[in-house]
């Protein structure tokens, strides 16, 4: 009875310093005087902080990485997700369309995954 009295209490006192933590770190810019504001430059640097982030989850996954077996091996070129990537990619800066660029890649990815015979999902 008192691990489970524990528990609940280290659960309760976690829960809450993350409730703390997030919105100290979500509002600090609101809440600080203007004197500690944060420079010029590193406002201008936080413009780049989406598409880096965007760029950290999407990269890994596009580039089939294998250290464990040397490197990079020939069927990586073959990878439907960088192809698709790059197709969508190219009509995006051909044609500045979102949604079309999305269709396109997206329709890259399932066609190559097709012709490749790796089924349409996964």
């Amino acid at each position: 009875m008192v691990g489970a009295k524990m528990d609940w209490f280290y659960f309760t006192v976690v829960l809450v310093g993350m409730v703390c933590a997030t919105l100290f770190t979500r509002s600090a810019f609101l809440l600080l005087p203007t004197r500690w504001q944060l420079p010029p430059s590193a406002l201008a640097a936080l413009k780049y902080a989406p598409i880096a982030a965007i760029a950290a989850i999407v990269v890994p996954d596009l580039i089939a990485w294998r250290p464990a077996q040397g490197g990079f091996q020939y069927s990586d070129v073959l990878n439907p997700k960088l192809i698709a990537a790059l197709i969508g990619a190219w009509v995006h800066w051909r044609y500045a369309n979102m949604l079309l660029s999305i269709a396109i890649g997206m329709g890259a990815f399932w066609g190559l995954r097709y012709a490749l015979g790796l089924g349409l999902m996964g």
